[in-house]
């Protein structure tokens, strides 16, 4: 124990996940904090046997490895500092900066220490520092909802189909099976309605919902969101059901999120398509309650899971290594892409597609030019204050809509049976939102945030049940009770 101060530079590495961790414990599950923790210490270690070996002195090396660490985990966010302003807007320029400041920093740091006499005591200040730096960090973490975010409770199973005012039918026999048709769900995050485009942004959307109409779709006109905010608005559609109704249902875990994205990992419109021989297909995304599935025969993914998930997005965007994040630009293509070839694989098959646009980060022009100066976010807030951009957002919703038209048409180019396709937004547009979200009960933001897109392409027994006002609380209800006769009422549409 003589010597394990020198080994403080492990605790400055999980230091910054922790405190990560702490200030957004709703948002990240233990498997994606573990991996967090793994990369930091395994950055550590590396960074303490070069300092070993590079100054022939642990204690020494200890202390310019704790030098490198502070300099790699603050990297990202004096980039997000400094890049953007009037005398620095080049992003390449930021990072040459940053660089030589860094490079000179660190020389200057091992100069110091080769003159420092007794490095011992500099180990034991600063494990004693990292000590206090993480007992910080797991005293701030809220445990109870911390740990409904780790892994898939089991008080969710069961819970929402309990709910159910009709027992939902187990099964079908095999012939039936066969003949079901290949069922979409896709979600474009935040895109607004037409009435809406036209009154906010001046934009005539009117040649898309007729492209739809040609296409055979129902556009319900006047439709709109049962909530405001995604992780609210998707556990509600896809549990077919009000939360206040399936929360009764599930343990309280107070000012948390988990329960809503748990909701959402584990929906019941999944189940309900399993039992009925369906595979069940989840496009992955980097946001936190469909960036992956508890349910799913299959996930979709254009990058490994662990490197996809929110938290290691963010973790990842603070440090030197930004450059590992997400290209955002590419995330949506390639999701894009695989839509369109899902006729290939066998049937039948529900596939869920959320997709992050038109919501921020805006990284696509109208014409699908990419935009390379975009700043993401360093939390888990969104606060760039994205919703009130309103030329960027418009760009990226007209981009969007070309490449929804794309998918969509190869979907039926290639299907041999006309598939289900139900195309929703989760929520409208924000321009009205104001800077803190305390403004989203204001009557004038709900005027632009609740009204969505929602259009199906359903069989006639389907589409007579349809009407203008419909919400994607019932959605899957109507769906499910003309493809499985399954009995379930309609409930009100309540916004």
């Amino acid at each position: 124990m003589k010597h394990a101060s020198m080994f403080h530079p492990l605790l400055w590495g999980v230091s910054p996940v922790l405190f990560l961790w702490a200030q957004n414990s709703e948002h990240a599950r233990l498997p994606q904090v573990a991996m967090g923790i793994l990369f930091a210490v395994s950055l550590a270690a590396v960074l303490m046997v070069v300092g070993w070996a590079g100054m022939r002195d642990r204690h020494r090396g200890s202390a310019i490895a704790f030098l490198a660490l502070v300099l790699f985990f603050g990297y990202g966010r004096a980039f997000e500092a400094i890049v953007g302003r009037e005398w620095i807007s080049s992003h390449s320029l930021c990072h040459w900066l940053l660089g030589g400041m860094t490079a000179l920093i660190l020389g200057v740091g091992i100069v110091a220490l080769r003159r420092v006499r007794h490095p011992q005591g500099i180990s034991r200040v600063l494990m004693a520092m990292g000590i206090i730096m993480i007992a910080l960090s797991v005293v701030r973490l809220p445990w109870r909802g911390a740990l409904v975010a780790t892994a898939r409770p089991t008080a969710f199973e069961g819970a929402v189909e309990r709910r159910l005012e009709t027992p939902r039918n187990a099964g079908a026999p095999a012939d039936e099976e066969s003949s079901y048709p290949d069922v979409y769900y896709i979600i474009l995050d935040g895109y607004a309605r037409e009435d809406v485009l036209k009154a906010v942004y001046d934009y005539d959307n009117g040649a898309f919902t007729s492209w739809l109409r040609e296409k055979g779709f129902y556009v319900a006109e006047e439709s709109a969101a049962n909530y405001p905010m995604t992780h609210f608005s998707l556990a509600s559609s896809m549990n077919l059901n009000y939360l206040d109704t399936v929360l009764e249902c599930l343990p309280r875990y107070p000012e948390s999120l988990a329960p809503f994205y748990e909701l959402t990992r584990n929906p019941l419109v999944g189940q309900l398509f399993q039992a009925h021989g369906y595979r069940f297909i989840h496009f992955a995304t980097n946001f936190r309650g469909t960036e992956d599935s508890g349910i799913a025969d299959e996930i979709v993914s254009s990058d490994p899971l662990w490197l996809q998930n929110e938290f290691m997005q963010v973790l990842l965007r603070t440090t030197a290594a930004r450059g590992l994040g997400l290209r955002m630009a590419d995330l949506h293509l390639e999701s894009f892409r695989a839509l369109a070839q899902m006729p290939s694989r066998p049937g039948p098959k529900f596939v869920f597609a959320h997709f992050i646009l038109p919501h921020h980060p805006y990284v696509f022009d109208r014409h699908g030019n990419v935009r390379h100066d975009v700043l993401m976010d360093l939390d888990f807030k969104h606060g760039t204050g994205g919703w009130r951009d309103r030329e960027p957002y418009l760009e990226q919703l007209i981009y969007a809509t070309e490449l929804v038209r794309e998918a969509i048409e190869s979907i039926l180019k290639n299907s041999s049976h006309q598939p289900i396709i139900v195309l929703q937004s989760d929520h409208g547009s924000g321009a009205t939102m104001g800077r803190r979200w305390s403004n989203v009960r204001t009557d004038t933001f709900l005027r632009e945030r609740l009204p969505i897109l929602n259009a199906y392409l359903v069989p006639p027994q389907i589409r007579s049940n349809l009407y203008p006002s419909i919400s994607p609380v019932n959605s899957f209800r109507i769906v499910c009770n003309g493809l499985f006769q399954s009995g379930f009422e309609l409930l009100p549409d309540r916004h």
